[in-house]
């Protein structure tokens, strides 16, 4: 019996005299007995898990909030734009916890950085077990969450 989340396996059989590719693959596979059930990703955890980026499952934070709402109060960018972010039209707003985010133009929220904890979050983003990604997709990853003036000009990545 093989469990996937590959819903498309089942159907190799049944369609593979229309593709080449196909064909091959079914001849090959063939030669085992073997039964396909499809099985949702989220009910077959640890095999999910294996198909993910790894630096897109979720890992223990180290860095805690209060650090961050205490570092964002002393950075003077963060300062200026917590003070004009009751303006209409401004990117940034203020969470009930007095946290700094950004509205980015997909409308998502991503917390602000202070200059100080810029290394910090690289750091907690980028550990050893991901196999340090270039540069760029190191970037992408932080950025899914995080954001900080000249982000993408940003080249220290260790």
């Amino acid at each position: 019996m093989v469990r996937t989340d590959h819903a498309s396996l089942r159907f190799l059989r049944n369609f593979a005299e229309n593709n080449i590719r196909l064909m091959r693959w079914s001849l090959r596979l063939s030669e085992f007995q073997f039964d396909i059930e499809h099985m949702p990703g989220g009910k077959i955890r640890h095999v999910d898990a294996l198909s993910r980026h790894v630096g897109l499952v979720e890992e223990p934070q180290f860095m805690s909030k209060e650090l961050m709402i205490r570092e964002q109060k002393e950075d003077p960018f963060c300062k200026e734009q917590a003070e004009n972010c009751q303006t209409v039209n401004s990117e940034y707003l203020l969470d009930l916890d007095g946290a700094l985010y950004r509205t980015a133009k997909d409308k998502q929220t991503k917390l602000v950085v202070p200059q100080s904890l810029i290394g910090d979050v690289i750091a907690e983003n980028n550990p050893v077990f991901v196999g340090h990604p270039e540069n760029k997709r190191t970037l992408e990853l932080i950025s899914l969450k995080y954001w900080w003036p000249k982000m993408q000009e940003y080249r220290r990545i260790d």
